[in-house]
Formats: C-alpha cells, sequence, structure tokens
C-alpha cells in the first residue's frame, strides 16, 4: 500500500525559486539579511559616535574662552552667586583680574618603544615654563585654596601634571626654579610611558597621533597656559618601528600653514564642580555646567609605513585571490582540485585574520583590513558555487541565468570575482 507524502515533504521537494532549491534560497536570504543589518548598524554608528576623538571632543578653544571679557563676567556672575547665597560681601574677595600669559614649552627629546597593545609609546623631553607676579590669581573666596594657590605662584609648573599611560617608570620632576626676579621660570624633566590615539578604520594603513599634554591643578580662571611657537620635537628617527614620522599641517587657515612634524595647542578641558570645593553650588552648576582648566599639549603623527604594512598584510591576500581565480580555468580532469581549493584558501584565510587581530586591540569598529578578509571569503565562496553549479551541466539555475544575461554562465562568475576582488576594495578604502 502506498503511504501518502505529507504537505511539507511534498512541499521541500518540489519547491523551486529560479531553478534553486527552497531551502538554499531561504538560507542564503536569511545570511545576506543578517550581513546587511549589521553593516547598516555600523554604517550609522560610526556617522553617531566618530571615531576621530576631536569631533565629539568637549574642549574648547583658548582664545574663544579668555576673549570678549567672557572670563571676568564668568567670574562676576560665580561671586554673585555666592555672595546671594551666604553672609559673604565684597571685602571678602581679592580683586579679580585676568591672570597673566604664562609661556609654556615642551620639548620632546626622545620617543621609542612603541607598544602596539598597548597604544602607547616612552618618551622623555623638558617642559619650561616662565611667569610673573600676576600669572596667578583666585576668583574664589580669600582663604579658599591658599596653600595651593602659594605653591603654584611660587613654582608654576609643581601644580601641573602630564597625561602619563601609567605609573611605572613615571618621572616628573624639577631641575631649575628662579623665582627671584620678576619674571620666574621653572623647569622640569619628564619621562614615562604615554598613549597614543590611533585610528584604525584604515588598518593596516593607520595614523598614530602620539600626545604629550600638560594640565593644572588650578581653575582657568586662575591660571592662563599659553603653548609657545617652537620646535617641540627635536629627535631625529625618521622610522619608528612599524611607523614613519609624518610632517602636518597644524592649523587649516591662516597664514602659518606649512607642515609640522610637531603641533602645539591651546586648549581648556572640562572641570566638573566636585561637591567638596563647590559644596551648595546646585544652582550655579545648572548654569554653568562645568569650569575648565588649562590643557596645552603637542601632538606628533606616525603614518604606518605603506610598503610595510603591504606586503605583510596585503600580500598574502592577493596571493590567496589568485589562487583562486587561476584554480577556475582548470579543466574538469582537476575537478577533485577545483572543489578542494576553495575551503582551503578560505580557512587560510580565517587562520590569518585571527593572526592579525591578535596583534592590535580589541576596537569597536570594523578595519579596512577585515573588510577585505569578508571580501576574501566571499570570493571563496563564489568560486565554491561556481564550481558546484559548473559540475552539473543540467542545473536549471545556470540554464536560466545565460539565457536572462545572454553570457556563459562561468564568464559572469569570473566578472563578479574580479569586481569583488579589485573594484570593491577600492571603494572600501575611501570609505573608510
Amino acid at each position: 500500500m502506498e503511504v501518502k507524502k505529507s504537505f511539507f515533504k511534498k512541499f521541500f521537494q518540489r519547491k523551486k525559486i529560479i531553478g534553486i532549491s527552497f531551502s538554499i534560497f531561504i538560507f542564503f536570504i536569511f545570511t545576506i539579511s543578517i550581513l546587511s543589518s549589521f553593516a547598516i548598524y555600523e554604517y550609522f554608528d560610526i556617522k553617531k559616535n566618530p571615531i576621530d576623538a576631536d569631533v565629539i571632543s568637549r574642549n574648547i578653544n583658548w582664545y574663544d574662552y579668555y576673549s570678549d571679557g567672557i572670563i571676568e563676567k564668568n567670574v562676576e556672575e560665580y561671586r554673585q552667586y555666592i555672595k546671594n547665597k551666604s553672609n559673604l560681601i565684597d571685602t571678602d574677595f581679592d580683586e579679580y583680574k585676568v591672570p597673566s600669559d604664562t609661556l609654556i614649552e615642551i620639548e620632546i627629546t626622545e620617543a621609542y618603544d612603541f607598544d602596539e597593545q598597548n597604544s602607547s609609546i616612552y618618551s622623555k623631553g623638558f617642559i619650561t615654563a616662565i611667569w610673573d607676579q600676576n600669572a596667578v590669581q583666585n576668583y574664589r573666596e580669600k582663604n579658599t585654596n591658599l596653600t595651593l594657590h602659594k605653591k603654584t605662584n611660587n613654582d608654576i609648573l609643581s601644580t601641573t601634571y602630564l597625561n602619563f599611560y601609567d605609573s611605572e617608570n613615571q618621572i616628573y620632576r624639577k631641575l631649575f626654579l628662579d623665582n627671584s626676579s620678576e619674571n620666574k621660570i621653572s623647569k622640569y624633566e619628564f619621562s614615562g610611558r604615554f598613549r597614543v590615539d590611533r585610528d584604525l578604520s584604515r588598518f593596516p594603513f593607520d595614523k598614530v597621533i602620539f600626545e604629550v599634554g600638560l594640565t593644572s591643578l588650578l581653575d582657568a580662571r586662575d591660571v592662563n597656559f599659553i603653548n609657545g611657537d617652537h620646535e617641540s620635537f627635536s629627535d631625529d628617527k625618521y622610522r619608528f618601528e612599524a611607523y614613519v614620522h609624518k610632517q602636518e599641517i597644524c592649523f587649516e587657515s591662516g597664514e602659518d600653514n606649512e607642515p609640522q612634524w610637531a603641533c602645539n595647542y591651546n586648549d581648556l578641558r572640562p572641570n566638573f564642580y566636585s561637591y567638596i570645593d563647590h559644596s551648595d553650588l546646585n544652582e550655579l552648576e545648572i548654569d554653568h555646567k562645568f569650569g575648565y582648566v588649562p590643557y596645552i599639549n603637542v601632538e606628533i603623527t606616525f603614518q604606518r609605513a605603506y610598503t610595510s604594512s603591504f606586503f605583510r598584510y596585503i600580500l598574502p591576500l592577493i596571493v590567496g585571490i589568485i589562487v583562486l581565480f587561476l584554480t577556475n580555468y582548470l579543466s574538469d580532469k582537476y575537478r577533485d582540485f577545483k572543489l578542494a581549493t576553495p575551503p582551503t584558501v578560505l580557512l587560510t584565510f580565517i587562520f590569518m585574520q585571527n593572526g592579525y587581530q591578535a596583534e592590535i586591540p580589541q576596537i569597536s569598529y570594523i578595519t579596512f583590513l577585515d573588510k577585505l578578509y569578508y571580501l576574501s571569503y566571499l570570493s571563496a565562496i563564489i568560486q565554491l558555487s561556481n564550481t558546484l553549479i559548473e559540475i552539473n551541466y543540467r542545473n536549471r539555475f545556470k540554464r536560466k541565468i545565460e539565457k536572462l544575461f545572454s553570457i556563459n554562465f562561468s564568464k559572469l562568475f569570473r566578472l563578479i570575482f574580479i569586481f569583488i576582488t579589485v573594484f570593491v576594495p577600492i571603494v572600501l578604502y575611501l570609505s573608510s
């Protein structure tokens, strides 16, 4: 007695979409949907949260804070608020005026031992400051932070700190101090490890910005740091491990737009009100959000060497792609070899990608090299699919495609393969 087949069994056996089984069609649609969803999410996430920290920085320009009487107005509002909330009067505050400029020069003499895993570099150098008796002010009450202000007035670098990466082998000590004359001079030496900012979106053709920054413990209303216009990087080495020293244009506008080996900047960093230091200032905090502290920094740009990047990371991928491409030209006599090559190359690509990812830190976005690997995976799958379809001479999908495009199926696959491996990488690089 013949048993009738179930509805689902008949459906999966007979249902075809342009000659492809329904299950395979659903699988590829699902896979493409997943990949597209994450690709779209990555695109909008990068737009919303740029990789470049300067794009979303809360730092402000030094000139914007000290010009047009902004700082005097800020101090007056602060003092008025304090007087309204307490029994203080005008005599409880010192006469305030904008602090005079403190000229500070940061000179980096050496940079070496770049650690890619920790994104840090070891550096040495000197910091020199010159100031006068009006360089330290007090915008708050007379009896507030007296010790800190006196220490700063005596040696303005004694209340500053550098952006060291960690405390291991960290040195920041005084070499020279002359505060007996009207113009006081202080000089410190420093050495230690500093963090570098890395944009790895175009890895292995990435760029690194090495920054040494100096911050004061006093508010920007009390001290005014100016970074001198001087040569800040005196290390004559051109090559730093896998990177080369690159000149950059420090300011896009103005007359001084010549490329420099190092760029000096004057910024102010947010200094959030502390509950301990600024008790009962909730309303003022809402109005002004936060104060600022002086921050001067030197930025040096390193570019990963193009030639070494190409031969170390890109060339192995190109060799694998060439093997896939040439395998397609083998005759049917070597059918087994044609079937075995794409999976072997695909596994090699996966192994290579895991190896390179172990060399760089975990990051929250996709690098250019990752995109190349994904294209390489796709090219291997395309090559394998082409071989499987070519084996079956009576494949309906092959006949319909050849009829639709009036081109040999194998040639069509080769054109798609060339487009993916030659032209798409260029578009991905430009869009990274």
